[in-house]
């Protein structure tokens, strides 16, 4: 299911919650579950453009975890595990043609682009 925002949410950056956002960030993520494997979860936040550079720069640095096994401090409470392997930055202003744009982007499977 989408994340939706409420018009509460959406008036300033939910990083730094005080400029208003200009982009949302769409991040498919490893996280554990009950049984401390790592399973794919989907999250969306909104950003300004500061706080964008400050998770792509996380973003860059958790590619190199991703393959790394679960310790046991990164399950427990105290500790909270989500290692990013995919994104998408979406400006908040879009037109039509250009949401449609990446809308058919997005349902593609990248393989049609080696096999053609």
């Amino acid at each position: 299911m989408a994340t939706m925002f409420t018009k509460d949410d959406a008036q300033t950056c939910c990083g730094c919650d005080s400029k208003d956002p200009s982009f949302r960030l769409i991040s498919l993520q490893l996280a554990p579950n009950n049984a401390r494997s790592l399973v794919p979860e989907c999250t969306a936040t909104l950003l300004c453009s500061d706080c964008l550079k400050l998770e792509l720069d996380d973003f860059h640095k958790s590619l190199d975890q991703i393959k790394k096994p679960i310790e046991e401090w990164e399950s427990s409470e105290e500790g909270h595990l989500s290692r990013d392997y995919g994104i998408v930055v979406v400006p908040l202003k879009l037109t039509y043609s250009e949401s449609q744009l990446l809308i058919e982007e997005l349902g593609t499977d990248g393989l049609e682009r080696f096999l053609n």
